[in-house]
């Protein structure tokens, strides 16, 4: 499975993270009962944002990527949010209303790959130092989807019981002796 989310994740960024799950990185997420929550929350995020986009603000705009340019549809917004300002960077902390946020990390330059990990690793060793501040945000509009079959992360959870026997439960059906074969996202 993570072979799999390397492979969306490094197309995704095309190549700016490449590969993000590791051997090491799974097995210290299976270890640790509090990244095995995280871990399982990846594989079904729905959540809206606490500072929500007006739909009505968007506009088509030039977005710079690294080799072109392209016309794509903005979202705006001025808000009162998590703020870091770095040797280097600039970073943001985009809050969900499950209590999840979405980290984003914007490099002075972003000549290489490894500049773009060293400006993310920056704002985590400085994590304890954003503050809010008002800005003016303009953001790429955007969507993420993909499809994988996650039955085998059953075991990295250890997990494995479901796949004979759901216990007694209702949650998900009323027939006795319930299994899981397959679990699709």
């Amino acid at each position: 499975t993570y072979e799999s989310l390397n492979e969306d994740i490094a197309e995704l960024t095309e190549g700016l993270i490449d590969p993000y799950y590791s051997e090491e990185r799974i097995a210290e997420m299976t270890s640790n009962d509090y990244l095995q929550l995280v871990m399982m929350n990846l594989l079904y995020f729905k959540s809206n944002w606490i500072n929500e986009f007006n739909e009505e603000l968007n506009t088509d705009e030039t977005f710079y990527g690294r080799d072109d340019e392209t016309v794509v549809p903005m979202m705006h917004q001025e808000e009162r949010i998590p703020y870091l300002e770095g040797d280097g960077f600039q970073a943001i902390l985009l809050s969900y209303r499950n209590q999840a946020d979405l980290l984003i990390v914007i490099p002075d330059e972003a000549n290489d790959d490894e500049s773009m990990w060293e400006a993310y690793q920056s704002v985590l060793e400085q994590e304890e130092e954003i503050n809010n501040k008002t800005i003016a945000l303009t953001l790429p509009k955007f969507e993420s989807s993909g499809s994988f079959d996650l039955t085998n992360s059953l075991d990295a959870f250890d997990l494995s019981n479901f796949k004979e026997d759901l216990g007694e439960t209702d949650f998900f059906t009323t027939q006795e002796e319930t299994g899981l074969s397959q679990i699709l996202q």
